[in-house]
């Protein structure tokens, strides 16, 4: 039988002398179940979260005819407050979302052991996930795509129902203050809302919805675990991107925010923006100051927890 990895005296004496301190933090971040101990590897936190990772981005790099749907890898691995039945959650940050594990002891090859959480949603309405429900916040003040352009906080007003508007020209543009203008000439006169959303209330363009019906690997298991439900109608915007401005059309979904720019070769024209690192930012309520990576031996994360459960999240 395969031996599970042990916690060093060092650091349990760090953990129990960091409860101590906060007992809070001992009923809200709890020592992972023992599954995780013996699958973590250096990359992923679960084998669960791996395959995820790996059937959207493990070609990445190797050929595919896509920008990532995760990133390259995991930024930050710990646990986090949410209304599970241990007060929190496993979670794994990447660029463009995150990944997390709210039941260790559910069938890990279910299509939703692993998921992805609202973020998007969180980031819009301000309602940051604790485990007693939600804390009330400001909305994000981050741009949604970019180096700048309109935030989070500017699509807080445009999250309500709309018509059915299939097969129609996409002409509205927002601006870094969240208002809407009709524009003569958009930037691409093809795109068109595509797919309406009836448990929503809002339209797909056609760019999204078209790899999405058509199930690319981008919306692997599907769509909406990927996206969950939009939020906001689509919208042309103009940002910055690497120091130059662009016009992209951006739309905001539950769980990512999409954007295609029609100046990007076809391939790469629709991406998901950097959610996971705009999350980060606003839950913690600054950048990420080092990377942090899953070690083999994934009970040093017992201490990084307790470690954020001194944190104002």
């Amino acid at each position: 039988m395969k031996r599970l990895p042990t916690i060093s005296v060092l650091a349990i004496a760090i953990l129990l002398n960091s409860l101590s301190a906060n007992p809070a933090a001992a009923n809200s971040y709890l020592i992972p179940h023992s599954s995780y101990l013996s699958a973590a590897t250096d990359q992923f936190a679960a084998p669960a979260i791996g395959r995820v990772w790996q059937a959207a981005d493990g070609a990445v790099g190797h050929g595919a005819s896509h920008s990532w749907v995760w990133g390259p890898g995991a930024f930050l691995t710990t646990y986090e407050p949410a209304s599970t039945p241990s007060g929190n959650h496993l979670v794994q940050y990447f660029d463009k979302g995150r990944l997390e594990v709210n039941d260790p002891h559910a069938d890990p090859t279910a299509p939703w052991y692993v998921t992805s959480g609202l973020l998007v949603k969180e980031m819009v309405s301000g309602q940051l996930q604790t485990a007693d429900g939600y804390e009330q916040r400001a909305p994000a003040a981050i741009p949604v795509a970019g180096d700048d352009g309109p935030s989070y906080a500017a699509f807080a007003s445009l999250t309500a129902p709309t018509s059915d508007r299939s097969g129609a020209p996409l002409s509205q543009q927002i601006s870094n203050d969240g208002r809407v203008q009709n524009i003569l000439r958009p930037p691409d006169d093809s795109i068109t809302a595509a797919h309406f959303d009836a448990a929503s209330g809002h339209n797909i363009a056609s760019p999204f919805w078209q790899l999405a019906a058509a199930g690319d690997p981008l919306f692997a298991p599907n769509w909406l675990y990927v996206l969950g439900h939009p939020i906001t109608e689509p919208y042309w915007a103009s940002v910055s991107i690497n120091g130059k401005p662009a016009r992209v059309l951006v739309q905001l979904f539950e769980r990512r925010v999409l954007t295609y720019n029609p100046a990007n070769p076809a391939p790469f024209q629709v991406e998901f923006a950097n959610l996971g690192r705009a999350y980060y930012q606003w839950r913690y309520r600054s950048p990420l100051a080092h990377e942090e990576k899953p070690p083999a031996d994934y009970t040093s994360y017992d201490v990084a927890a307790s470690i954020h459960a001194n944190r104002s999240v």
